[in-house]
């Protein structure tokens, strides 16, 4: 039986890569490519579409602002690409 904190982290990394893939997904259907998110280098976007790490409040407004939305409609948009 793993302890408790391994558990959390494999559920927060599940989390992290489903979260990703949703703002991957939502990028390749507007048909930018990485080095298009202004605001963002293709490493830092990389690492988020990769569930490495969270995207940060300015990298969401960034992803948002290149997708023609607001960071509140953006957002919808990830949580409807994850479900």
């Amino acid at each position: 039986m793993q302890p408790l904190r391994g558990k959390a982290q494999q559920r927060t990394e599940g989390y992290n890569e489903r979260y990703g893939a949703a703002i991957r997904k939502l990028r390749e259907q507007a048909g930018l490519s990485q080095s298009q998110i202004e605001g963002l280098t293709e490493r830092q976007l990389r690492r988020i579409e990769q569930g490495e790490c969270r995207a940060t409040s300015s990298a969401l407004a960034a992803l948002a602002k290149a997708l023609g939305l607001d960071t509140n409609s953006y957002m919808e948009q990830v949580a409807k690409a994850m479900a």
